[in-house]
């Protein structure tokens, strides 16, 4: 039996901040985004964007110029009709490789051709692999090559390709795992060896499979959860902060965001924690410190609802959750990630769509900007002493005005935005000289209606700088 140190450490939690979220489209273009993910595909130190998308088949990359406000360039990878992604250096060249599932059942990686602008190459990784899913990249067999691991549905296959730096041979992992959706690769139990995780929706299951770390590797199944009703999504996560990974899970038909508790041992036991019981058709999840307080908040979306939730993680023991709503109309909800996006070291949301009906257009392909709230109160300090941004009257009925103070002659944007990051009304947009300044709003939106009464955000961007406040209108 291998001898293990585990060292726990134990975190002062921060004062958590009041956070929000505004909306940015990355592109409207096509129908459906449901499979994405993020990665620096030109190495220029900014996060693009890679995704399926639905109508018409395509998969596309689009690279963040790093301007600000952001924006992105659109590039066509192919116009065949491709599921879920996946980013990984495949070929330890430096450069971040796009992985793939189609809908025809082949498994394809797109090697990056490292230019300024890169171009892929296309390689088949396998064939006949029916209702592909899920994909992820992990060095399975020690051997210092990234490998590829993929689900098949239909087949309830989760396999893995071991890729030799010039060709791949596939392996099996399970082919007795009904309706196979998600997967997940992770030295789960600190062996020293890369475990598979995996969520079927058919089985009901999530299940693990320890990689014995012999050549050839074989596995051993252990369910986690066999009663997880249309078990979608798999992640992990060290939730609690006590040096162990834990299993975070999405069930459709069970409305239900849940976390397992890796209590260690061999094998691993487990404790259910329900996050959220009513979860309308929950399709994925995911992890990251959102609020900036030092532990794991979750991120979820309900497809059925239409609902992008993340759950502030309240770091009590044992740990309670306090849900808020990012958006209750992203028709067609489906996959949800976090990255810092607009490297201003907090972490941001992106989310994809795909209504799968006649249900109507679904949402774009967007990222959620986080940013903090600050208080007009004197138990708060400025935010930036030579910017001093704030709003009097507040509360106000029915106007307010705005002030703060450049330093120096710069192009300026102010806008007003409701707690869901929906934009209300853009007050400024030009450069503005040197000196105090002051913007009066009357408390329309951009089509001149009167708004509702409640809090309302007001953003100031300067440069590569972005100051975010709030006030309240009383009616």
């Amino acid at each position: 039996m291998k001898a293990f140190l585990i060292i726990l450490v134990c975190f002062v939690s921060l004062q958590a901040q009041e956070i929000s979220f505004i909306e940015h489209t990355i592109t409207e273009n096509g129908h459906g985004n449901p499979g994405f993910y993020a990665a620096d595909f030109d190495n220029d130190g900014n996060l693009d964007i890679v995704a399926s998308v639905t109508d018409p088949p395509a998969l596309k990359w689009w690279r963040n110029e790093g301007n600000n406000p952001l924006e992105w360039t659109e590039f066509t990878i192919t116009d065949e009709e491709c599921f879920y992604v996946y980013t990984a250096d495949i070929n330890d060249d430096g450069f971040v490789d796009i992985l793939s599932t189609l809908r025809t059942g082949e498994i394809v990686c797109w090697m990056n051709s490292c230019d300024e602008i890169p171009s892929w190459e296309r390689i088949s990784i396998a064939t006949g692999f029916i209702s592909s899913h899920g994909i992820f990249a992990e060095d399975i067999n020690n051997d210092g090559n990234m490998d590829v691991i993929a689900t098949s549905a239909a087949l309830g296959k989760i396999c893995w390709w071991d890729y030799n730096g010039t060709g791949w041979q596939e392996n099996e992992i399970t082919d007795d795992f009904a309706g196979t959706q998600s997967v997940y690769a992770v030295d789960i139990d600190n062996d020293g060896d890369i475990d598979i995780l995996g969520a079927a929706g058919e089985a009901d299951e999530i299940a693990l499979w320890y990689n014995d770390g012999e050549n050839p590797v074989s596995w051993t199944k252990q369910v986690i959860d066999d009663n997880f009703d249309m078990a979608h999504w798999v992640c992990v996560s060290d939730i609690d902060n006590d040096g162990f990974i834990d299993v975070l899970g999405a069930a459709a038909y069970d409305d239900e965001i849940s976390w397992w508790k890796n209590c260690s041992g061999t094998p691993i036991l487990w404790i259910k924690f329900v996050i959220d019981p009513n979860v309308n058709c929950a399709l994925n999840t995911c992890t990251a410190d959102l609020d900036g307080d030092d532990d794991l908040d979750v991120m979820g979306t309900a497809w059925a609802s239409d609902d992008i939730y993340w759950w502030e993680n309240n770091n009590e023991g044992p740990l309670s959750w306090t849900r808020h709503t990012i958006d209750d109309f992203n028709n067609g909800i489906w996959q949800i990630q976090s990255f810092d996006i607009d490297n201003d070291d907090d972490m941001d949301i992106i989310t994809g769509a795909d209504v799968l009906s006649s249900g109507g257009i679904s949402a774009a392909l967007t990222w959620w900007e986080n940013v903090p709230v600050v208080e007009n109160d004197e138990e708060f300090p400025d935010i930036n002493d030579t910017i001093d941004l704030r709003n009097y009257p507040n509360p106000f009925n029915p106007a307010t005005t705005i002030y703060f103070t450049l330093d120096k002659q710069q192009y300026v944007e102010l806008a007003i935005y409701n707690l869901k990051g929906q934009i209300v009304n853009k007050l400024l947009s030009e450069e503005l000289a040197p000196g105090r300044q002051e913007e009066f709003w009357n408390g329309e939106d951009e089509e001149g209606n009167i708004i509702s009464s409640g809090i309302y955000l007001y953003k100031l961007q300067i440069e590569n700088n972005s100051f975010t406040r709030r006030m309240l209108l009383l009616k």
